[in-house]
């Protein structure tokens, strides 16, 4: 029985899909690289750098057409254009990876907000058998829900905007970073550092950080 079958969804060329699906590996199914991925409970969606979707697994199903996130034909479509134009940038970056002369990533993390109220982390990777195409795997509001950051948020009663914040600030992000991604002022993101620095009774932004990830480690 082809479990495989049950759990991606291919997109049909019925459904004018305008790329061809990756190639197969010589003595293996046509897949069997992407498998391990595909498999997981993640959403995982495979796409060129216009968005269009060529295959996608059965977690990355139950999150199409929420009120964030639909395929309109064969391409991903967010609710915040904003939003696609990230991950299209992203995408070129990771994707010029391995060209001459260039410091690009073979992957990349963003954080994007997707509702009012979710916060989600976008990795784009390289595609290890049509290079040409990227793996977006999507995970939930994992810092801002996570055990560790609701006890750290509570013991220093943190609003969800400042736990949002020292959030980003852990993943790498400075103020400027915040601010894009949460779609807010600078100046209120440094309204929101100032609250920070208060209530975790240190002077600067390093001091939060070093603080925060010491304790959430």
């Amino acid at each position: 029985m082809n479990t495989y079958a049950n759990t991606t969804r291919p997109i049909k060329p019925t459904e004018h899909s305008i790329l061809p699906m990756p190639m197969p590996v010589q003595g293996a199914s046509p897949h069997s690289a992407l498998e391990p991925i595909l498999h997981l409970s993640l959403p995982v969606f495979l796409i060129d750098n216009a968005l269009r979707v060529v295959e996608l697994n059965t977690a990355a199903q139950h999150v199409v057409n929420d009120n964030w996130l639909s395929i309109e034909g064969t391409k991903l479509t967010f609710r915040e254009d904003k939003n696609a134009l990230q991950i299209r940038m992203a995408g070129q970056r990771v994707l010029c990876h391995g060209k001459e002369n260039t410091n690009s990533p073979k992957s990349e993390r963003l954080y994007l907000n997707t509702n009012d109220d979710e916060l989600r982390a976008f990795t784009l990777t390289q595609c290890p058998i049509k290079p040409e195409l990227l793996l977006v795997t999507i995970e939930g509001d994992l810092h801002h829900d996570g055990q560790a950051m609701q006890r750290f948020a509570s013991a220093f009663g943190l609003s969800k905007c400042e736990t949002r914040v020292i959030s980003l600030m852990v993943s790498g992000q400075k103020p400027k970073q915040i601010a894009y991604t949460l779609n807010i002022s600078i100046h209120t993101v440094r309204s929101h550092l100032r609250s920070l620095y208060s209530k975790l009774r240190v002077r600067d932004f390093n001091d939060a950080l070093i603080l925060a990830v010491r304790l959430l480690s």
